[in-house]
């Protein structure tokens, strides 16, 4: 049966590349589809994996190929004529060649390569969506997709909490998952609300994130979503001030006022949870993680963590409680399970894809001559930053549906960094006045 889904996967190719190519608008309903897949991804199992190791403890379970790398095929095969940045490729080819060597000296060496596999998969996702993002109205349709998917995670949400479920997962199958994603859907929707006129339904994103942070309950998604929001409301009043923008700033404040009760009480339960634990389980991972660091720095292999902390002692060295939950769970933090596995070498490469890219597109939102391209590549550049401080907090990065969700952010950034720079080189353009304010540009043009 599974080979028969995957025949499935591979014919959509062919399909979604002729919608491309069928024009603007195939290719805006492509670019749509492609920014939901993800938040569909465990819901609604877009996945067939030819190797499959289900009863493996790490986080990649095998050989999976799914719908999300249908749609990035057919872009590849399709839209051509815009390179990738090589600074973003190279950190993506370096994680991907430490893959590999970490299963030299790993347990199971079939495993670490699952690594690799999905590492080379987010790849070809990141430069699909640059391509489409170097495409007139592309951006604005990847945007819409992913409003569309997490507003369906949030009524997903607001159903689960009708039917008693605490902490909601949404679609996704834990609810810490579901908050970092929604950080790649919130800040570029609100930043698109403040740069297109057009975009009002941007703010659908940002209330359906609301809700799956608030109903999710997790103090990290809470704290992280609601800084970054603001953060990003006030950068771009004071730097590219607009009326939507100013619009955006009196919504914030009315939204934090009338939201936080509601934060307020969705945490108190686990405050009071907290006051009463003298276990502290995030600081055992820790320990546990940072034993292994030591007597391994190279590495005990990607995708070994789980298998390599119970069998070699470093869980109880750290003393991690002895819960199913617990010993079957990766180290939360996203830098410390990176440097377990593929060793210290390896935070290299990640800080540099999730912390340097961005600080790299806050560098050319300064240097846009239109403030919407700044607008937009804001929102993109404090989603990415927002994440890798949540990474500090969890380890759900290194899953393939949060990975997807990187890379299509990572791809509008990098599409965005090339309009600025072909909109740099074109000579300025006097506006007569009475004009409409003309659509974002494409790549090599300006507003004309």
């Amino acid at each position: 049966m599974k080979y028969i889904g995957l025949l499935i996967i591979i014919g959509l190719v062919p399909l979604l590349a002729a919608m491309i190519s069928s024009g603007a608008a195939g290719r805006r309903a492509v670019a749509f589809l492609f920014g939901a897949s993800p938040l569909f991804f465990h819901a609604a199992h877009i996945t067939v994996a030819p190797v499959s190791w289900p009863y493996w403890p790490g986080y990649v379970k095998g050989i999976e190929i799914s719908l999300v790398d249908s749609f990035a095929m057919a872009v590849l095969l399709t839209l051509g004529g815009w390179r990738a940045s090589s600074s973003h490729v190279v950190p993506f080819v370096l994680l991907i060649i430490l893959a590999v060597t970490s299963a030299f000296g790993a347990i199971a060496p079939t495993a670490a390569l699952f690594v690799a596999w999905q590492m080379l998969k987010v790849l070809l996702i990141y430069i699909a969506a640059t391509r489409l993002a170097a495409t007139q109205g592309s951006v604005r349709a990847l945007i819409a997709g992913m409003v569309f998917g997490l507003g369906c995670n949030a009524a997903a949400a607001v159903y689960q909490h009708f039917h008693g479920v605490y902490q909601t997962p949404g679609l996704f199958d834990h609810q810490n998952s579901l908050g970092m994603v929604a950080h790649f859907v919130v800040l570029p929707a609100a930043a698109l609300f403040a740069a297109d006129h057009r975009a009002r339904w941007a703010l659908l994103g940002v209330a359906a994130g609301g809700i799956v942070a608030i109903l999710g309950a997790s103090r990290a998604t809470i704290g992280l979503e609601a800084g970054g929001l603001a953060l990003l409301i006030v950068a771009i009043a004071l730097f590219w001030p607009t009326p939507r923008g100013f619009a955006l700033l009196a919504v914030g404040a009315v939204a934090l006022a009338a939201l936080s009760p509601l934060a307020y009480k969705a945490l108190a339960p686990r405050w009071a949870s907290v006051q009463h634990m003298e276990y502290d389980e995030r600081e055992a991972f820790k320990r546990a993680a940072s034993a292994m660091m030591h007597d391994h720095p190279m590495g005990v292999g990607a995708n070994h963590y789980v298998i390599v902390a119970n069998t070699q002692g470093y869980s109880n060295r750290g003393a991690v409680t002895w819960a199913t939950g617990s010993r079957s769970a990766n180290v939360h933090n996203a830098y410390f399970l990176t440097a377990s596995e593929m060793g210290y070498l390896a935070l290299v490469p990640f800080v540099w894809l999730t912390v340097l890219t961005a600080l790299n597109g806050l560098f050319w939102c300064f240097r846009s001559p239109d403030k919407r391209l700044s607008i937009l590549l804001l929102g993109t550049c404090a989603a990415q930053l927002v994440v890798a401080v949540h990474n500090w907090f969890e380890w759900v990065f290194v899953t393939y549906a949060i990975q997807a969700m990187f890379c299509l952010n990572l791809g509008i950034m990098s599409g965005l960094i090339g309009r600025i720079r072909a909109a740099r080189a074109e000579p300025p353009h006097v506006a007569r006045p009475g004009r409409k304010e003309p659509p974002l540009p494409a790549a090599g043009s300006v507003a004309a």
